[in-house]
């Protein structure tokens, strides 16, 4: 997905860029986080499986009004970012379900108090993981 942003990071508030999470104790599904509050401004995918969380972060802060392309890519127990058409970071997950019958919704935040703002283009959601290859092809076709 392509996004463009330059809101900053802010103590106490995690907004979701996309997010298909039923945020209960037993969490269950997929987010695309642009910052950890403001302790950490990079972006990130992260998963839920049975109420425990793992996530990869992307390599930079992409709040900085310029147009970027993230991808997050669960493959079997690992996590995968890749940020303009490159591989950012990896991370350990699990290879559960993450499957829920619930909306995916965008630019939110988890309290629904202060969601992303910004702009998104081009969201896709694939039933598989992506290649490093299609992922830079996806990149450069958007430029």
């Amino acid at each position: 997905m392509w996004i463009k942003t330059t809101q900053a990071g802010v103590a106490s508030s995690w907004p979701d860029i996309l997010s298909k999470d039923d945020r209960i104790a037993t969490r269950q599904g997929y987010s695309l986080v642009l910052h950890s509050e403001n302790v950490d401004t990079r972006w990130s995918f992260e998963i839920y499986v049975n109420g425990t969380g793992y996530d990869v972060f992307g390599s930079t802060d992409i709040a900085d009004g310029s147009w970027h392309h993230i991808v997050g890519i669960r493959q079997g127990s690992s996590l995968l970012a890749y940020e303009d058409g490159v591989f950012a970071n990896s991370g350990t997950g699990s290879s559960g379900s993450v499957s829920k019958n619930i909306p995916l919704r965008f630019a939110e935040a988890p309290n629904d108090s202060a969601g992303m703002a910004g702009e998104l283009d081009d969201v896709r959601i694939y039933n598989r993981a992506l290649s490093a290859t299609e992922v830079a092809n996806l990149y450069n076709v958007g430029r």
